[in-house]
Formats: structure tokens, sequence, C-alpha cells
């Protein structure tokens, strides 16, 4: 994420006592803080948590498989939901509106899926003969 040159303190935690460390604040910060995920690997799970724990309303996260989106989902928190592309379907579909509502959208597949990924969110086969 983008950090300004202010800062923010935080309490760390070090033994029974809560010391106060300086973070950078973000350079960007989002109105509304709706996040979807898509690729649910080690990277998409982290990147899920960290954004949960930092106040982020993590929705959606869309995998290959249904299994690793909602192991995933668990992870990040009670409320996300863990889908497989395929359960996405059409643009009426709940998790297709959860993705469509998010303020932002990460994508981490490998290199090689980022293409094929942004095309499929963007346009889901059933909803436009794809």
């Amino acid at each position: 994420m983008l950090q300004s040159d202010s800062s923010v303190s935080t309490p760390q935690m070090k033994g029974n006592r809560a010391q106060s460390k300086k973070q950078p604040a973000p350079l960007i910060a989002l109105k509304r803080r709706e996040v979807s995920i898509l690729g649910a690997g080690r990277l998409g799970t982290v990147l899920g948590v960290a954004l949960s724990d930092q106040g982020y309303d993590v929705r959606l996260v869309v995998n290959r498989h249904s299994s690793t989106a909602r192991r995933a989902a668990k992870r990040i928190g009670p409320d996300v939901v863990g889908v497989s592309v395929a359960e996405m379907g059409s643009l009426a579909s709940p998790s297709a509106r959860l993705l469509a509502g998010s303020s932002l959208i990460l994508i981490s597949t490998p290199d090689e899926m980022i293409k094929r990924t942004a095309e499929s969110a963007l346009y889901p086969r059933s909803s436009c003969g794809r």
C-alpha cells in the first residue's frame, strides 16, 4: 500500500504491555472499505487476514476450487464468503453482486493467470455468452 510521510500511532504488544509504534498513514484512504479477493492461495489469504485486521470489510474470496476459497474465507473472517469461479455464475448471483459492490478487488493469482482472472471477473461466462 502506498504510504505518506505522516504517521499514525498503533499499539504493539510486547510481553504484557502495549507499546506505541509509529506507522505511516495510508496515502490513499478508501471511503468504502469493501474488499474482494480473486485467488485464495497463500498470498490472497494473508492479504485478506491483514486487511481484515486493519478494519477492511473483506466480503468475498474466489478461487478455482471451492474448498480452497472456503478455507481462506474461514481464516479471514466469519462473514467472508468463499466460492469457486464456477459458483460465481452470472451477474445476478449473490457472489457476483458482492464482487461488483467491492471498492477494492485484489487479484492474487500467478502472473500468467492475471489477465484471464480479470476478464472472467468482468465478464462472467453465463452473462455474456463467453
